[in-house]
């Protein structure tokens, strides 16, 4: 009997050691830099329409490291953003099973003993940084406990990383 096999984005086998595995931290001298950029030394209307004009032709990248500085130097636009992300952040969750069937009621368990980790509010806090934004990443870490692949982990990624 054949068994199924998980398929990355381009059809290619995926490696269970890559899923284990933070793949998407910054480094000093690689692609993912922990070192940004201050577009808003300086800024002035004409500096900032072209920020926004680069931004809307694809290239978000100053308009992002203008954000996270506004982030830092703005406590108003941080804590409208903080209430607004601690609301979602903050909700009760519950799963029902789809049936009485046995498994599904254990697959039902183990997803709700997922979502009542500790983390999962810092997690989702994280990932509502799209609020400001517009878009978010976070890398999910996996574990095999068991022999059933579950997130172990998420972490927190700059969006100035990637493109939409």
């Amino acid at each position: 009997m054949k068994t199924a096999q998980l398929l990355d984005h381009r059809g290619e086998p995926v490696r269970k050691a890559d899923l284990k595995a933070e793949v998407s931290r910054a480094t000093i001298g690689g692609v993912r830099s922990p070192i940004t950029g201050y577009p808003s030394d300086g800024l002035n209307p004409q500096r900032l329409a072209s920020i926004l004009r680069e931004a809307d032709a694809g290239n978000p990248l100053r308009y992002l490291e203008l954000l996270e500085t506004i982030e830092e130097r703005d406590p108003h636009y941080v804590a409208l953003l903080r209430n607004r992300r601690l609301a979602v952040a903050q909700l009760d969750y519950s799963v029902e099973p789809g049936s009485d069937d046995a498994e599904d009621v254990k697959r039902a368990k183990m997803v709700e003993d997922w979502l009542n980790r500790d983390e999962l509010a810092t997690e989702i806090f994280d990932i509502l940084d799209c609020i400001g934004k517009g878009y978010s990443f976070t890398e999910i870490i996996w574990s095999n406990p068991g022999g059933v692949w579950t997130p172990e982990r998420q972490v927190r990624r700059a969006p100035r990383w990637f493109r939409p």
